[in-house]
């Protein structure tokens, strides 16, 4: 939601009823005052998209977009801060709880991450990897490409 109180649609002109959820359609005038044809006009374009998930049968989403943590994560709660989707907790290591000394750390809701990466610069410790985009992919990806171009 925005700070007017209506919900936010992904993009105004090109996906005006879809929202960060994947699945989740809006129209009408929950996302802004609008009269009658608009909001006919809105909903028809959501029951489009809606019939459109229908008829594929299935939801996907793409693999490569998702966000992992590792045994580096500390619990500083930088990530959660940043994180525009709301697709990171923070959970107790090792499944201990507080009394025991465990210390909370953050964990990647896969379901949820967009594959955005902004909480991959503000970690700290390191402890977060883009799928598809980790440190040993991109060196491994500079380092081919520096050796074709020095030959």
């Amino acid at each position: 939601m925005g700070n007017d109180g209506f919900f936010n649609e992904i993009h105004p002109k090109l996906r005006p009823v879809e929202t960060i959820v994947d699945g989740v359609l809006i129209c009408g005038a929950c996302q802004s005052p609008k009269n009658s044809a608009e909001s006919v006009a809105s909903g028809l374009a959501a029951v489009t998209q809606s019939g459109a998930m229908l008829k594929r049968g299935f939801a996907s989403s793409t693999p490569w977009w998702r966000s992992s943590t590792t045994k580096l994560a500390r619990g500083c709660g930088k990530c959660l801060e940043t994180c525009p989707y709301a697709a990171i907790e923070e959970v107790e290591r090792d499944g201990r709880s507080a009394e025991e000394g465990a210390k909370a750390v953050a964990h990647v809701i896969k379901t949820a991450c967009k594959g955005c990466g902004a909480c991959v610069p503000v970690c700290p410790a390191d402890a977060i990897d883009l799928q598809g985009y980790t440190d040993a992919q991109i060196k491994a990806m500079i380092d081919g490409l520096l050796e074709v171009s020095c030959t």
